[in-house]
């Protein structure tokens, strides 16, 4: 649900880009990564399809996530507890849900062994 919201406010703010002429760029990328991941943790993978959903380049997708230089352990992390407040996992179950959603196995396990799984 969070996620289809956050995706209707950036295709609104990309319309509005539009309506107004004026090009999408590689700093509105930049408001858009803070956006997502302010309010909904999620992987390089997950953030580079919505980012390309939005008609970013892949140029400006790759220099936008450069330059935000995000911990990606820590968002994998906080993915981890927002999924461990709603359910209970396994180890492995848990390192499974988290490499589904496009977090690498290494960024799956850290999340997991720092919540002590």
């Amino acid at each position: 649900m969070k996620k289809t919201v956050i995706m209707l406010f950036v295709m609104l703010v990309v319309l509005v880009f539009c309506i107004a002429g004026e090009k999408v760029t590689s700093n509105d990328a930049v408001c858009m990564v803070s956006s997502y991941l302010d309010e909904m943790p999620m992987s390089k993978s997950t953030l580079t399809e919505l980012l390309e959903a939005e008609g970013f380049s892949e140029e400006d997708i790759f220099f936008t996530i450069l330059k935000c230089d995000i911990d990606w352990n820590a968002v994998a992390l906080k993915k981890a507890e927002y999924y461990t407040q709603r359910m209970s996992f396994s180890r492995d179950l848990l390192i499974e849900h988290l490499i589904l959603d496009g977090f690498t196995y290494e960024e799956a396990l850290y999340a997991a062994l720092t919540l002590g799984y």
